[in-house]
């Protein structure tokens, strides 16, 4: 700070944490009577959010092999959330489980980009809202935009770990069977 009045009594406090840190809660006060430079240090403690995820059929069976991606929210229009804008893009594992490391404190969306083979795409995204180490939101968004289901999680641990599941319907071909005349088969 600069151009400080002398002779005044002055607080100083942390207002906003880099990324990944907690809030300091220390508060300096100062009684400014010269021009000499004061130096504060404050300490910051870190944390960090695991998300794991499980893509699942309508049965809950894993399914391998969907491309889910988590973004910082940047948007709400569901056009945004494409590959090329995600920070992170992972494949589920043959059993359908991803997980997403080391995310700090932000608002972020996970969305699934591309569907496993045979399956139709899930538009739904979850808003992982991670405030501080142990309070995390996760609100579930369909496609328009409503918000149908929100769960809020306390942990006191430094790393917190937050499940979610993603379910996808199978492709569902419908036709007729014809012969090379076209014609119906019996």
């Amino acid at each position: 700070f600069s151009n400080l009045e002398g002779g005044k009594t002055y607080w100083v406090k942390e207002l906003e944490a880099p990324r990944g840190f907690l809030l300091s809660d220390a508060v300096f006060k100062r009684n400014i009577d010269s021009d000499e430079p004061i130096e504060y240090i404050l300490y910051n403690d870190d944390f960090y959010v695991s998300i794991q995820g499980h893509k699942i059929d309508e049965n809950e069976v894993g399914i391998g092999g969907a491309e889910i991606g988590i973004f910082i929210k940047e948007s709400d229009d569901l056009s945004y959330y494409v590959k090329n804008n995600a920070l992170y893009v992972a494949t589920t594992s043959d059993d359908g489980y991803f997980k997403f490391d080391s995310l700090a404190r932000g608002t972020y969306i996970i969305k699934e980009l591309s569907p496993p083979l045979g399956y139709k795409l899930n538009n739904i995204r979850y808003e992982i809202i991670v405030a501080n180490k142990d309070d995390i939101t996760v609100n579930t968004i369909e496609a328009d935009g409503s918000v149908v289901d929100s769960r809020r999680y306390t942990t006191p641990a430094k790393i917190a770990s937050i499940d979610i599941k993603i379910e996808n319907k199978p492709v569902i071909v419908t036709g007729t069977k014809v012969d090379l005349n076209k014609d119906p088969l019996a």
